[in-house]
């Protein structure tokens, strides 16, 4: 049954969404690379335990390193899971007539690998409409709406935003507070953003040391994991825009203004110059956030792979750290999942306009593209010709897309976890739960409470920051409770249970009831679902309900 995910999901393909209104040529679904993380971990890691007489490609485990030679591997490298946690993900180098599913099962079958996956590859999810030389606050349509502003030849509706200066009367943000922003970087000397970003103050700038021990050399301003150096600045201009959303400098009579007036930003960049990257420097990139005190991460990028290597990062970030992982759901106006936001335990962020419509299409008159939908959705934001911050110290870039919408909600829970610093990551998904705007959008969409279009609904800044939990109920994460292949192209799953667990209720995106089984004391179950679409699969223990997205194709 592994085997089988992994083919499935090697056959996947990933969208890149363009950008100045130009497309880009078809990417591959991922590098000749696979990932692999061993069941039991070597005593110390390849690079240290390999002689320099070995061939490069070795790990040091000597079943894995038989499968690498016989498939003509020619490199690999490693990257600590969590920082002191002692277990390594290997990246293993393949050629380009290497057929990487076959190498995959050949490495299951040493029985010692806990999970081996290709380097799968995401895309930020941003559509660039125009760029316009002039900035003005009152081009934050997302801030306050009064439904006078001709955007992208859409007319607006008052009221459309999402209630930000009632919000600011409120709370206004706090310096401790770190939003990491995983991305193509962040234009390092923006007037708007250059006092507002994190500094590594444990490293003593210039000295070629790793003076905090953290693994990385002079990490003054954050990490570039797809070139492996000091340098996260921003040539593609995605990153610095999302920055500019979060906490661009307000009241300074230039540019915009940020979501949060007082928060830090770190920068880690995960996407290439040409807005790619892969599933390793994106899961580097979040055990970095995490590990060096990031609060909030905003993951403005997407892929149509479900891997295991991301959905580890994202246990590790939100479980063991406690971080809130915001992420974008993707512009294919499709409700095929992507991932990370169809990952567990992160806030899956679809796109509105200015009339409270999901975005479809983003720009008014185009075909190209809309938001995203299924039951992974959380909440939506304005994502629509939102104008932010652009590289070389530009003010007024516009910008579409979920990637758009998804920092509006990293800014919003920022200012949540400044108001209480205790707050955990499931306070904040019930704080956007029970305060969102609900019923905002276009009457076939947007039905009371949770819809696949809308998730609970548009965010509304001052009613989340007046909200106050009382007996909401907690949903925890299980990381015990997986379900593979996801998705699946016949409609068979196979389902790890976590201990306890009594009865699985399967419903489809519309909410109906469409398997139900009893499975107290058994470790795992077989799924059977006839139709292609979108499941909810939940596990009911005594205490609490786990939950799970799952597709069938």
């Amino acid at each position: 049954m592994i085997k089988h995910r992994i083919f499935l999901l090697s056959q996947l393909c990933l969208l890149l969404f363009v950008a100045a209104f130009s497309a880009k040529a078809q990417q591959k679904p991922y590098n000749q690379q696979i990932v692999i993380k061993l069941k039991k971990e070597l005593p110390t890691t390849f690079s240290t335990a390999q002689a320099a007489s070995e061939p490069s490609f070795r790990i040091g485990h000597h079943l894995i390193d038989s499968v690498s030679a016989a498939n003509h591997a020619y490199a690999s490298h490693s990257f600590e899971l969590g920082k002191g946690s002692g277990r390594y993900a290997y990246i293993i180098h393949f050629t380009e007539a290497t057929k990487l599913e076959n190498v995959i099962n050949a490495y299951y079958q040493t029985q010692a690998v806990e999970y081996a996956e290709p380097n799968y590859l995401a895309y930020h999810d941003g559509i660039e409409s125009l760029s316009p030389n002039d900035e003005n606050y009152n081009k934050q349509w997302a801030f306050k709406n009064d439904g006078t502003l001709n955007i992208g030849g859409a007319t607006p509706r008052a009221g459309a935003d999402i209630k930000m200066e009632e919000g600011w009367a409120i709370e206004k943000g706090s310096s401790n507070v770190v939003v990491a922003i995983i991305d193509t970087g962040t234009d390092l000397l923006h007037p708007e953003l250059k006092e507002r970003l994190w500094k590594n103050s444990k490293e003593i700038p210039g000295n070629n040391n790793d003076d905090d021990n953290n693994g990385y050399v002079d990490d003054i301003f954050g990490w570039d994991f797809t070139e492996t150096d000091n340098n996260p600045s921003d040539v593609d201009g995605h990153g610095t825009h999302v920055a500019g959303t979060v906490g661009a400098i307000p009241d300074n009579r230039i540019g915009v203004a940020g979501v949060d007036w007082n928060c830090r930003l770190m920068t880690v960049k995960a996407l290439s110059d040409l807005g790619s990257g892969s599933f390793e420097w994106i899961a580097q990139s979040i055990y970095y956030a995490a590990d060096n005190g990031a609060d909030v991460i905003n993951m403005s990028l997407s892929g149509s792979s479900d891997g295991l290597l991301l959905q580890e990062a994202v246990n590790y970030a939100v479980i063991q750290k406690g971080v809130v992982v915001v992420v974008a759901m993707g512009n294919n106006n499709s409700s095929v999942a992507r991932f990370p936001a169809a990952c567990i335990g992160v806030i899956a962020v679809g796109s509105t306009d200015a009339r409270d419509f999901r975005s479809d299409p983003f720009t008014v008159g185009s075909v190209r593209g809309g938001s995203n939908y299924g039951p992974h959705i959380w909440v939506v934001a304005p994502g629509s010709n939102i104008i932010s911050l652009g590289v070389n110290s530009g003010m007024g870039r516009i910008i579409s897309g979920t990637s758009m919408a998804t920092p509006h909600v990293a800014g919003l829970v920022s200012l949540l976890l400044a108001q209480d610093p205790t707050r955990t990551p499931e306070d904040i998904r019930n704080i956007l739960k029970f305060s969102s705007d609900d019923v905002v959008g276009r009457g076939d969409e947007d039905t009371r409470g949770f819809d696949i279009y809308h998730g609970y609904g548009r965010i509304n800044a001052r009613r989340a920051l007046s909200f106050r939990l009382t007996a909401i109920p907690d949903v925890p994460i299980s990381p015990d409770f997986r379900l593979f292949p996801n998705p699946s192209n016949n409609g068979r799953f196979t389902v790890r249970l976590p201990e306890k667990a009594l009865k699985i209720s399967v419903t489809n995106a519309l909410g109906q009831l469409v398997l139900e089984k009893e499975v107290d004391g058994e470790a795992s179950s077989v799924l059977n679902l006839s139709n292609s679409g979108l499941y909810l699969v939940r596990i009911h223990t005594m205490n609490q309900i786990y939950s799970q997205k799952v597709v069938v194709e």
